[in-house]
């Protein structure tokens, strides 16, 4: 297998493990210094740089209380040595103003050594703004 074909399926499993809430499954895939970039804008509250599994652990948990997430579809994945790109999408609810947004997103995973070290989000982030407003 080669090594973009052993990162592709990392990150698939990552998504396994987050789509059935196996946090510790997940956890043991990223390296202890993970970087989580959530790109979104100002006024959505899941935007940020979250560092460590910690913060993570953290945002996992905003995430869970902020959002009932219908759909979370991961379609495409692009790899090479040390990157996967994932095109996906999602629906969810912000539970605070229970508007409902369609997102289309790219996710770039960096990996070294068999562990995730770095995942950057890019969101539509006017349609998820537009739910988060009241």
């Amino acid at each position: 297998m080669t090594s973009s074909q052993t990162n592709t399926a990392l990150v698939q499993s990552c998504y396994q493990a987050f789509g059935m809430g196996d946090l510790a499954r997940l956890f043991d895939q990223l390296h202890d210094s993970v970087e989580w970039h959530s790109l979104y804008i100002e006024g959505v509250s899941l935007n940020g740089i979250y560092s460590g599994k910690k913060q993570l652990g953290e945002l996992f948990t905003k995430m869970g209380s902020d959002l009932t997430i219908s759909t979370f579809a991961p379609t495409d994945f692009l790899a090479s040595e040390s990157t996967v790109v994932v095109l996906g999408s999602e629906e969810a609810m912000v539970n605070k103003t229970q508007k409902t947004y369609q997102n289309r997103w790219v996710h770039v995973w960096q990996i070294a050594e068999g562990k995730v070290t770095k995942i950057t989000t890019f969101n539509s982030v006017e349609n998820v703004l537009k739910a988060y407003t009241a």
